[in-house]
């Protein structure tokens, strides 16, 4: 089943700028978040804005 699945998900499309945008929520939430510390929030930021550097380094559409 797994195998399946990975296969299927290789096959598809990626929708970059919904990743994107899902990413860059992500960070706006974690940079709110009242039950994380400020170190916690930084760190959380900071993997968030690694993904989406990594993830625009992929699609040269992404860059002006």
């Amino acid at each position: 089943m797994r195998e399946e699945f990975a296969r299927e998900s290789a096959r598809a499309s990626r929708d970059r700028k919904a990743e994107r945008a899902f990413l860059k929520s992500k960070i706006e939430i974690a940079r709110s978040d009242r039950k994380l510390s400020e170190s916690e929030k930084a760190e959380a930021v900071a993997a968030l804005l690694r993904e989406l550097d990594r993830l625009e380094g992929e699609d040269p559409d992404s860059r002006p």
